[in-house]
């Protein structure tokens, strides 16, 4: 008895082990040079909601969309439209539970609708994106990932439409699975493409991070939130799909022409990815109206830009903002963006998500030079 209890001990603490080696681990991001930003800007805050904020969608600068983030387990609404300064469920309640698993990122195209991304409980279900008229909420497109594009352990978070909405960039993070890669999917043949998995800039580079001092590493160290890609955003030509990774110190950029042919090689597409800037530890990513690139920090609780000169400047930290998720931008040139606070509650209880209330939605404007 005594050799098959020596046994399975040692089996448990080899178990420990890989988990330690798969899952943890990680070093500190070192700090990196951000300048002061040139142009004026003010923030605001425009909305607070007792639930901690996912994506954010803004249509005609005023009508906000937004989902209640995955990772608090919200057992209400989780996608909703803020309409007179009231959050109502969108399309409508009975949705909420008889269509979503676990709503994350949101877009709009050119055309009003809005594209919702349901990564289904980390792929344990199947992932789902939907397209809604944004006016009537009436669905007018939806596709289920199979497995081989949305597997287990598959973290479907963000995503960024054409205009037509033709083309949709969606971002597997893989927080569980560790392989994050790009899925491409035409609208037209319903067809999906999984593509770049595993490629240099959209995995992790084992830096784990520390949200506004708070270590994210659980259950004794055995686990260490260091995801993958987790922003895409594309240019106003739509040349370009930028690239984000979270536990990255790069911004990337791929020419959507090589990801729009489905002969490109693997090697080939991989090859032509183009590193355009140093970053922080960032969940997404968006592009102004001017063309500069705006990517959270979620480190510091702020926004930093981008510009030609591809040099990191601040560009927007109110005192309050945990961890920044939900990057947009309105047609009014604004920048919208949510607090989803994860480090308060990741892997917690429901009072840990109640606690950290209220959860904002702040709105950055640039001022105009006097």
């Amino acid at each position: 008895m005594t050799r098959v209890l020596l046994g399975f001990a040692a089996l448990f603490l080899v178990a420990l082990l890989v988990v330690r080696l798969v899952y943890g681990g990680g070093r500190p991001y070192p700090e990196l040079v951000i300048q002061q930003g040139s142009d004026a800007t003010r923030t605001e805050i425009v909305f607070e909601y007792a639930e901690p904020i996912g994506g954010v969608a803004v249509a005609d600068g005023d009508r906000v969309f937004f989902t209640v983030h995955s990772a608090s387990r919200p057992q209400g609404n989780q996608l909703l439209r803020i309409e007179d300064g009231i959050a109502e469920p969108f399309p409508d309640g009975a949705a909420q539970q008889d269509d979503f698993v676990t709503p994350l990122g949101l877009a709009l195209d050119g055309n009003n609708r809005l594209w919702v991304l349901d990564h289904g409980k980390h792929g344990t279900a199947p992932a789902r994106l939907m397209a809604f008229d944004a006016d009537s909420g009436e669905r007018v497109n939806e596709h289920s990932f199979d497995a081989a594009i949305a597997p287990r352990g598959s973290f479907l978070q963000s995503l960024a439409v054409t205009r037509d909405g033709a083309t949709v960039y969606v971002a597997d993070t893989s927080l569980f699975r560790r392989k994050p890669a790009l899925i491409v999917y035409d609208v037209a043949s319903g067809t999906a493409r999984r593509v770049l998995e595993g490629a240099m800039p959209v995995t992790s580079q084992g830096y784990r991070i520390e949200a506004r001092g708070k270590r994210m590493q659980f259950f004794g160290g055995l686990f260490s939130v260091m995801p993958g890609i987790a922003g895409v955003a594309l240019d106003a030509d739509e040349r370009w799909l930028y690239l984000a990774a979270t536990s990255h110190d790069g911004l990337y950029r791929v020419a959507t022409e090589m990801l729009g042919d489905p002969a490109v090689a693997p090697q080939t597409l991989e090859g032509s990815i183009e590193r355009y800037s140093d970053k922080p530890l960032s969940a997404g990513v968006a592009i102004s109206d001017t063309g500069d690139l705006l990517i959270t920090d979620i480190e510091n609780g702020s926004v930093i830009r981008v510009g030609d000169d591809r040099r990191p400047r601040a560009f927007a930290a109110p005192d309050d903002l945990r961890w920044p998720s939900g990057i947009a931008v309105s047609n009014d040139g604004a920048l919208w963006y949510g607090d989803s606070a994860l480090q308060d509650y990741l892997f917690g209880s429901p009072e840990q998500v109640e606690a950290g209330a209220p959860y904002r939605i702040y709105r950055t404007r640039t001022e105009p030079a006097p």
